[in-house]
């Protein structure tokens, strides 16, 4: 994986969501928020396939409903190299 990928984790960026009556939501999963968006499952496709396309609408609704500005996304990035490597259980 090339060093210089930028990440966003789309669950802390999702706790910022409010319902209707503009209460936090409650909880925050990819299930939840794929049935929030209304987004479908694509297909006979792998689960993993699944999430990561679930993934890309997810992003692309929060940052129109939250107004999220490339700026502010690059703030909340992070590369692989910044997360605590763990060593594989002997």
């Amino acid at each position: 994986m090339p060093g210089d990928w930028l990440f966003v984790d789309t669950l802390p960026i999702a706790r910022q969501l409010v319902d209707s009556e503009g209460s936090k939501l409650s909880s925050v999963s990819l299930e939840k928020l794929r049935e929030r968006y209304k987004i479908p499952l694509t297909g006979s496709a792998h689960r993993a396939m699944q999430d990561v396309t679930t993934l890309c609408y997810v992003l692309q609704k929060l940052t129109f409903e939250l107004k999220l500005t490339v700026p502010q996304l690059l703030e909340k990035s992070f590369r692989a190299s910044d997360l605590p490597a763990t060593r594989p259980e002997r």
